[in-house]
């Protein structure tokens, strides 16, 4: 393709070009359809994929694809900074909107924290801990219509007073029951 414009630097000519991206080399490493290599130019969020239309700067040096233009409709869009090892959105609110389904996944750790205020809300919830659960807090209200505990080895509450108040039946089975 011909080029889109030339930018003129003292000692270096640019050449702005639309090309194809027509295979993934590496990490980083793109193969365009003039033939060239090229790396995402670290504002290029958007990570090309096979098929692209992108806006190619060739500096005579080094060639990088500073935007996606086109795609094809549908599949999956990835966001990444190149080079870069943490990426963090910073604003006064910031809001993820899925239609269907939101995952978050991490290989090692993940940490949810809030200074004020986590709210949780869901039509079914479903936690799994492999290991341990760990629970430290001031305080813990429970409203449930029906709830079941269940323990393999040991249940075991301790506390300064316990109550425990049933409208109309209160039963406690086992072989051995010691009170006192």
């Amino acid at each position: 393709m011909t080029p889109i414009k030339q930018l003129a630097q003292p000692g270096r000519a640019h050449e702005l070009r639309e090309l194809r991206v027509t295979a993934v080399a590496a990490a980083d490493v793109y193969h365009l359809g003039d033939g060239r290599a090229a790396r995402a130019a670290v504002s290029c969020l958007v990570r090309p994929a096979v098929g692209d239309r992108v806006l190619v700067s060739d500096s005579g040096e080094e060639v990088f694809i500073l935007h996606i233009l086109a795609r094809e409709p549908g599949g999956r869009a990835s966001l990444s900074v190149p080079g870069a090892d943490e990426v963090r959105l910073e604003q006064d609110r910031v809001t993820l909107l899925a239609r269907e389904h939101l995952a978050l996944h991490s290989l090692r750790d993940l940490e949810l924290a809030a200074a004020a205020t986590l709210r949780q809300s869901a039509a079914n919830q479903f936690v799994h801990v492999a290991q341990a659960l760990i629970e430290t807090l001031n305080q813990h209200v429970s409203h449930a219509h029906t709830r079941t505990w269940e323990s393999e080895a040991l249940l075991a509450m301790h506390a300064g007073q316990v109550l425990f108040t049933a409208a109309s039946d209160f039963r406690v089975d086992a072989e051995r029951i010691s009170l006192g």
